[in-house]
């Protein structure tokens, strides 16, 4: 690649105020200062209220991209999930959030992207276009997503069925899906409740999935999306 060889940024005609809440979000230089410091917070609060503790981290591929697909039972689950994050992945990385839960105003929206660098998602709907985005970030920007393909936050009991969405975004690629499986935070923060307990949690990591063989089909992403939902429950 051209060093020289200058383009856009992806969001350049989205309104400042609305920057915070799009999918195109490029990084400024406030989350290069902000970022970093708020990843350390994150680290020192799971490993000291939450004696957090990750099993067979060796599976995360070494460099971005890659993608990182958990069970879903807390808002804690996404700090846990960073705390795993190697250095070199950690200012590439972009859980996905709920749009109808953290975009609902400009002050939630602004504390997601520049607090955990979060991208929205809407559940509501299946939005073609912004899987085309994320799987270009993904692939052409070498970022890691951490994904939570149940789309919802569950009891904790069991865990649901993975929304094809998942698969549309890496069927064709190269890109590592690592399934992770999170223990704990539902007790630690379930559903409903807004300040944690000082209980255990545990991130299971297995090995990653590639899908290079996999066409871009709606009977392939449904394919995909339950043989990561096995490889989260196996674990």
């Amino acid at each position: 690649m051209d060093p020289f060889d200058l383009q856009y940024a992806r969001d350049i005609d989205v309104p400042l105020f609305d920057r915070s809440a799009s999918i195109r979000r490029e990084p400024s230089i406030l989350d290069a200062v902000i970022q970093p410091i708020a990843a350390a917070l994150i680290r020192t609060w799971m490993r000291v209220f939450h004696r957090m503790q990750i099993v067979n981290i060796e599976n995360l591929p070494k460099d971005p991209p890659y993608v990182l697909v958990a069970n879903h039972t807390s808002h804690l689950d996404t700090l846990a999930m960073m705390s795993a994050l190697p250095r070199n992945a950690r200012h590439c990385a972009h859980p996905l959030a709920a749009h109808d839960t953290f975009y609902t105003s400009h002050a939630r929206a602004i504390l997601a992207a520049k607090l955990i660098n979060a991208l929205p998602v809407r559940r509501s709907r299946a939005d073609s276009h912004a899987l085309d985005t994320l799987r270009s970030r993904l692939v052409e920007d070498r970022e890691v997503l951490i994904i939570y393909p149940e789309g919802t936050r569950s009891d904790g009991q069991f865990i649901r069925p993975f929304l094809p969405g998942i698969g549309r975004l890496v069927a064709g690629t190269t890109v590592p899906v690592v399934p992770c499986r999170l223990n704990g935070c539902a007790s630690a923060m379930p559903k409903g409740r807004w300040l944690p307990r000082t209980s255990k949690i545990t991130l299971q990591i297995g090995k990653s999935i590639i899908f290079a063989d996999q066409p871009e089909t709606k009977q392939a992403s449904q394919y995909i999306a339950e043989t990561l939902h096995d490889a989260v429950v196996s674990l």
